[in-house]
């Protein structure tokens, strides 16, 4: 037994040696982990109700852009996909869900990794943009992970391109018409599963109807002394209301925790700046999950910092920023 031991485990070390020395295999847990993520974040936003809703539901995507034209350094770029939100969103998902499924069978990696990197710029420069400080946001750390399989590619390990690969031969041009017909057969299986994948979780979607509380639109502006508001009885006793701040324009959320008492808290998110949305106990932050209480204090992470509050009086029947 000892004989057979030493016979077999210098290979197997040696092999496993030579692997951890190989890029495509060190880099293998980086590509299954960003081709899961891409195709899950993908497939999450077809699936939610509240993604495609209108722009007064504050976790759809179109309210979420027109808070990103405002606050994003590439807010006219913004601006112009806020025009069009549900085919922005549409477009967001199937190219997420395409990158993912690219980086996972490991099929034109490094063009699939140049499509990762500008998605998470992208996310970097309008969700991520006014995260402080910087490496609270997640869309800079998955930008630093797309460059080295931009620079190496799978290398031909576990992947569509390398079994392609070794199936040219070599007076075969790279570009010729039997790789183009391998390569395009593979893309087209590829992008029939994430069709699959893409129906099924908008049909999950529509099965689903969206909850929408009382305090999850935007309540219009009432006449009133300046710095008005809204009126109170827009907000009903243990619920919040959403509105715009007519001195600083930005979003807050006006309370009113027990009859005859209001409160006001901002509705930007401490993490990376998107609009929270109430939920009946607290706010919930459509980006990335984190949580507050009903007074804005943290109840789950990534933000750190709770929800500043905003001064308000009420006169006669008007809730008014100080």
């Amino acid at each position: 037994m000892d004989d057979i031991r030493a016979d077999t485990d210098p290979p197997i070390r040696s092999k496993w040696a030579e692997r951890l020395h190989h890029p495509g295999w060190v880099l293998l847990p980086l590509r299954l982990f960003l081709g899961v993520t891409f195709i899950y974040a993908g497939l999450d936003k077809l699936a939610d109700p509240h993604f495609f809703a209108d722009s007064d539901d504050p976790l759809s995507v179109a309210a979420q852009m027109q808070v990103f034209t405002e606050t994003s350094p590439i807010g006219p770029l913004v601006g112009i996909a806020a025009d069009h939100p549900a085919v922005a969103g549409v477009l967001i998902s199937l190219t997420e869900i395409a990158v993912g499924l690219a980086t996972l069978a490991g099929l034109w990696a490094r063009a699939a990794a140049v499509g990762g990197a500008l998605l998470s710029l992208s996310f970097l420069l309008t969700v991520s943009w006014q995260t402080r400080p910087y490496y609270y946001g997640s869309d800079i750390g998955f930008l630093i992970m797309w460059i080295p399989i931009i620079a190496v590619g799978t290398a031909g390990v576990l992947s569509l391109d390398g079994i392609l690969g070794k199936r040219r031969r070599v007076d075969e041009p790279r570009l010729g018409r039997r790789s183009l017909l391998r390569y395009g057969g593979a893309a087209g299986v590829l992008g029939l599963v994430g069709l699959v994948a893409a129906a099924a979780a908008t049909a999950s979607r529509d099965r689903l109807p969206r909850r929408k509380s009382a305090g999850s639109g935007t309540a219009k502006p009432v006449p009133g002394a300046p710095g008005t508001l809204v009126a109170t009885n827009a907000v009903p006793v243990g619920e919040a209301v959403l509105v715009n701040d007519p001195k600083t324009g930005k979003q807050v959320h006006v309370l009113q925790p027990t009859a005859g008492q209001f409160a006001a808290l901002s509705a930007i998110c401490t993490h990376t700046g998107c609009t929270v949305a109430w939920t009946g106990t607290g706010f919930n932050c459509p980006c990335h999950g984190s949580k507050f209480d009903a007074e804005g204090k943290v109840l789950q992470g990534p933000a750190a910092r709770p929800l500043p509050g905003v001064p308000v009086r009420v006169e006669g029947n008007s809730v008014i920023g100080q």
